[in-house]
């Protein structure tokens, strides 16, 4: 409700009332969800989930192929996916796609790596351990390079260290994956600002602020 345009919170509430069986607001929220990004694979996949309980397995099938279309590695879309195209009598593609997904899941093992090292690295700031921390989230990106959060993790930590240009590369990878994320916004303009690029914070800090208008923060940054 205070910020309706926030992707992460609306694909996270979809999860949630998926869990609880909410069928009705699930379908009516990422409905809405995928107006307003049409580019999130989540979005796509959480309103096939929805669509399947309500018995449309065609229309489902057709969200679904378009999240696997913007995120090839999505395993749960791969996976329901192949069912659900199993379900409309279409064996040989549901094979591809489920074979897809069970090759997703082992690689599985190295996004839990990375999940621990990103814990491990915000344990090692907490301690004021900055190049302890910026050694393991080198080695969470070199496992997954293509999870936004460890692009802007590192991206944080190259600005403590006073790397501005390469904080920059990092905070632009991490919102290559994932656009509409107000933190890599905010702090992408607080890289500029390091190096006095006063001309690029203004562009990035009025880009969070279109995300998130109430965030004092921004409006002072800007």
């Amino acid at each position: 409700k205070l910020e309706p345009k926030n992707m992460l919170a609306r694909n996270t509430l979809a999860r949630r009332l998926e869990e609880v069986g909410n069928n009705e607001e699930l379908v009516v929220l990422s409905r809405e969800t995928v107006k307003l990004y049409p580019e999130s694979p989540e979005a796509h996949y959480f309103l096939a989930k929805g669509l399947l309980k309500k018995g449309e397995t065609e229309e489902a099938s057709r969200q679904l192929q378009q999240a696997v279309a913007l995120k090839p590695n999505f395993e749960e879309a791969q996976y329901h996916l192949g069912l659900t195209l199993r379900r409309l009598g279409r064996a040989e593609e549901a094979a591809v796609h489920i074979r897809k997904a069970s090759e997703l899941s082992q690689q599985g093992q190295n996004a839990i790596t990375a999940h621990i090292q990103l814990n491990t690295a915000e344990e090692k700031l907490n301690q004021g351990q900055v190049d302890e921390a910026f050694a393991v989230l080198q080695e969470a990106v070199h496992l997954e390079p293509d999870w936004p959060d460890v692009h802007w993790r590192l991206g944080n930590v190259l600005i403590m260290k006073g790397r501005s240009e390469e904080a920059i590369a990092e905070f632009k990878r991490g919102l290559e994956l994932e656009p509409s994320y107000f933190e890599a916004l905010y702090n992408l303009g607080l890289a500029y600002l390091a190096k006095e690029d006063f001309d690029q914070a203004i562009v990035q800090f009025r880009r969070a602020i279109g995300l998130r208008p109430s965030s004092a923060e921004g409006q002072n940054q800007l």
